[in-house]
């Protein structure tokens, strides 16, 4: 009996930290605050500032950790995944995001504010279906 006894608490103590690391992901409810960015007028044939609605989405990432995966849901966007690891500059704290899927979109979000600034534009994949890039800022928040 002592025997199962000990080899249950060896179980579980060499379980333990990877349990404590997937607890630390956590779902986010983020809200575009404000927007901006350019886009190409075919009819005009140049350049012009683009009113991009803000909107909702969530995301799901380790926000505490050196290195993460943020996995975003957009309803307008779609969903993507952004590497991520934590910003040197000043000491931040800020984690800096890269799309995974061939964009140039990059997210960056402080995890002690969870203020959130998020660019997009991409040669495959412009905000409005036509050459155009956006800026997107807001704040995220947990239950």
């Amino acid at each position: 009996m002592i025997f199962k006894l000990l080899r249950l608490s060896v179980i579980l103590s060499l379980a333990a930290p990877s349990l404590h690391a997937f607890a630390e992901e956590r779902v986010y409810y983020c809200t575009e605050e404000t927007s901006g960015g350019i886009m190409y007028d075919d009819t005009a044939e140049n350049w012009r500032d683009a009113g991009f609605s803000e909107g909702r989405f969530t995301m799901m990432a380790n926000l505490q950790s050196e290195q993460t995966v943020l996995k975003v849901k957009h309803p307008e966007f779609g969903d993507d995944e952004f590497s991520c690891s934590k910003s040197i500059y000043r000491d931040s704290g800020r984690l800096i995001c890269d799309s995974n899927a061939y964009t140039v979109d990059r997210f960056i979000i402080d995890p002690n504010t969870l203020r959130f600034l998020f660019s997009r534009g991409s040669e495959f994949s412009f905000v409005s279906g036509t050459d155009s890039a956006g800026v997107f800022a807001g704040t995220c928040e947990t239950f």
